[in-house]
């Protein structure tokens, strides 16, 4: 039967959904600042390909513009806001 509004979506359906819109995700562990990244999210950010990054490079890495509200938004969280959604950008290279 197709999903119907209340239903939980297969996690496999959502990672389809956001690699066909090239959105990627990342999650951030408070305990030790390291970000796990997906495939996405790394490549479009320039990230390595492996291993957990530091929250700090991460933020280095998205658009100059959104940079001071990614660190505001993780300094909320670390003060005890309950999670962080902000939208960033991607530096864009024309030339590339």
């Amino acid at each position: 039967r197709p999903p119907v509004a209340g239903d939980a979506w297969p996690a496999e359906l959502i990672r389809e959904a956001l690699a066909a819109g090239g959105v990627g995700t990342w999650m951030w562990d408070l305990t030790t600042d390291l970000v796990t990244a997906d495939s996405v999210v790394r490549r479009a950010l320039g990230l390595p390909e492996t291993g957990p990054i530091p929250l700090e490079r991460l933020i280095a890495a998205t658009d100059a513009d959104d940079r001071a509200a990614l660190q505001a938004a993780a300094l909320a969280v670390k003060g005890g806001r309950p999670e962080l959604q902000v939208p960033i950008r991607v530096p864009w290279d024309a030339s590339a």
